[in-house]
């Protein structure tokens, strides 16, 4: 699925688990003054698709494919991009709805994007910069330790099953590997540089992509 080219510029970020990512999107927005959509891209699908947000989040960045969601008639879908096979509604056309959100989004001005194939829907874009975050493992596990106060090893093993997650749910869905340099545009350790570093090379890309002072 791609995008109709627009004068708008748009950052995406794809990041390892516990990498430091999603601040580094933060930071980003709130330098540039633009939009970040994260799991806030789940609720505006649900509300544009009449789709339960809870059934989103279960297959969030997860290629699950035989998991069957069934619908009740409060939730009517006449959606063309819905596939229906005995009632059931394919992870196929879930990640549709939630790439036609992107589409939309990204009609609507400069924005910055995390994770969910979004580097993938927008790369017809000619002002995208597409990122990858990561950092070393000590630094994840111990960023992810004090998010959700566990264990280093119960941090570790949280740490390559929600990778391999996003991995194969890239893979699935772009043919493309997750986290290969080749498919992005900046890939960055972050605690190498520190977040002031990088959303300032960030900005200065920004500036060359749109030629403003």
């Amino acid at each position: 699925m791609t995008t109709t080219s627009s004068p708008n510029y748009f950052i995406t970020i794809g990041r390892s688990y516990g990498s430091g990512g999603l601040a580094l999107a933060e930071a980003i927005s709130k330098a540039l003054g633009i939009p970040m959509y994260d799991k806030n891209l789940l609720d505006l699908t649900a509300k544009e698709t009449n789709i339960q947000a809870d059934i989103l989040r279960k297959v969030d960045e997860r290629n699950t494919r035989a998991f069957p969601y069934i619908y009740d008639s409060g939730y009517p879908m006449t959606n063309a991009f819905y596939t229906y096979t005995s009632g059931f509604l394919s992870d196929e056309s879930l990640f549709a709805r939630q790439c036609a959100t992107i589409e939309h989004l990204a009609t609507q001005g400069p924005a910055v994007f995390v994770g969910r194939c979004s580097d993938y829907v927008l790369r017809e874009q000619p002002r995208l910069i597409s990122i990858f975050v990561t950092d070393d493992m000590e630094r994840r596990a111990a960023r992810v330790m004090e998010r959700l106060s566990i264990s280093k090893e119960e941090a570790i093993e949280k740490i390559e099953r929600v990778d391999k997650e996003r991995k194969e749910y890239y893979l699935y869905y772009t043919t493309r590997e997750w986290g290969v340099a080749d498919n992005y545009d900046l890939c960055v350790r972050l605690s190498k540089f520190g977040t002031d570093c990088v959303v300032r090379m960030v900005r200065d890309l920004v500036s060359r992509l749109t030629q403003v002072p």
